[in-house]
């Protein structure tokens, strides 16, 4: 893995060298009005938990992820869909390049927060699933946080599939991510 930087943009904790901060509060106030905008119910305590991470697009071997609140209930397309969570989770490094043998990560977006929205397995057609995204997505709009522009949300389709297989289609879970300034974990320069 080779790991490209910036002294603009990056610190020690991005770079694995330095422990992380406590949770940014704008994050978590955030993450929190979404969560009460679609009747997710607040957890008590919100602890960080790690996810391995084994692609080498985080250069601490796992990524930060905090559940936020669970359940709740989203109109689309005629029905009720279900909310699991609503969770708060770092930003991987981006893979710039590849070659026999390397890959290629910048870690500027390292640790940006994430905003993730868990529904329920029943979405059962596309339409619905357009209906569930867009209703998300204005529940992100209406906090007034989004930073808006391509690339900025950001979501994972989970399909089961015959025969009780799973695909998951990678970058299209809603996710909204912030400047860079407003990191999950904080940073001292």
């Amino acid at each position: 893995m080779i790991y490209e930087t910036s002294y603009e943009t990056d610190c020690l904790v991005e770079m694995d060298e330095e422990p992380p901060g406590i949770l940014n509060p704008e994050a978590v106030d955030t993450a929190l009005a979404i969560a009460l905008s679609i009747g997710s119910r607040p957890v008590d305590e919100i602890h960080v938990m790690r996810k391995t991470v084994i692609d080498g697009s985080n250069t601490s071997g796992f990524q930060r992820t905090c559940v936020v609140s669970l359940g709740g209930r989203l109109a689309a397309n005629g029905a009720e869909i279900g909310i699991e969570q609503v969770c708060l989770e770092e930003d991987a490094a981006r893979k710039t390049g590849e070659s026999e043998g390397s890959i290629v990560y910048r870690i500027d977006r390292l640790g940006i927060p994430l905003i993730e929205v868990s529904t329920e397995p029943t979405i059962s057609s596309p339409d619905q699933a357009r209906d569930v995204a867009l209703g998300i997505g204005q529940a992100l709009k209406d906090t007034g946080k989004v930073k808006r522009g391509l690339g900025t949300i950001r979501q994972d389709v989970n399909i089961s599939t015959k025969n009780g297989a799973l695909v998951e289609i990678k970058e299209y879970n809603i996710s909204i991510s912030y400047q860079k300034l407003s990191s999950l974990r904080s940073c001292v320069k």
